[in-house]
């Protein structure tokens, strides 16, 4: 019995590790962003090419309010994939937890399997993460790539059909999982994206 509290906490205790050096690594990013928007503001090109982009009056805004999230990846998916060509709808999916072992449970049911189910079934990820901070927590938040709606839906049919999806709902520590909200979006000619 000891051993067994012994691993559950060295495990706790390896996720937590694996956190807080993510959130080392994000700050150094961020502050590594914040010098570049001060150099910015004194770069001359710069502020000349966004005229144009400042000079948008509020009838023909770009978006009304924008937040920032920090996710960490998570085990099963743990760097982002790069859409295949020809990727012309993306859906955006996250599940917001009644409770942080609620969406520890899902997490897990990824982790497990159901990634390969997404694989299997063409449910093409581009990445899973866990928020560890922003307005919708606690959730995880993941995003797929479709060519288009009939490829979306199609897949997913095929997804909701796969025998090994209704082994999950047997389950009881995967019962009560939140349902995903979901956005789709489109992408833009200036997105240049690249799998890190």
């Amino acid at each position: 019995m000891l051993n067994k509290t012994n691993n559950t906490k060295n495990s706790i205790s390896n996720k937590y590790s694996k956190i807080i050096k993510g959130l080392e690594n994000i700050f150094e990013k961020i502050k590594k962003e914040l010098v570049k928007k001060k150099e910015l503001s004194k770069d001359k090109t710069y502020l000349n090419s966004r005229k144009i982009y400042d000079g948008v009056p509020e009838s023909k805004k770009v978006y009304n309010r924008y937040h920032v999230s920090f996710l960490t990846a998570i085990d099963g998916l743990p760097k982002l994939i790069k859409p295949k060509r020809g990727s012309n709808l993306f859906e955006l999916r996250i599940y917001e937890g009644y409770s942080e072992d609620a969406v520890r449970r899902k997490i897990e049911m990824f982790n497990k399997d159901e990634l390969k189910i997404f694989d299997d079934t063409g449910l093409y990820s581009v990445f899973f993460g866990e928020q560890i901070s922003g307005p919708l927590m606690p959730s995880l938040t993941y995003m797929l790539a479709f060519e288009s709606m009939e490829e979306r839906n199609t897949n997913w049919k095929k997804f909701s059909a796969d025998p090994l999806l209704s082994i999950f709902s047997l389950a009881t520590q995967f019962n009560a999982t939140p349902p995903a909200k979901h956005k789709f979006l489109h992408p833009v000619v200036f997105i240049d994206f690249e799998a890190r």
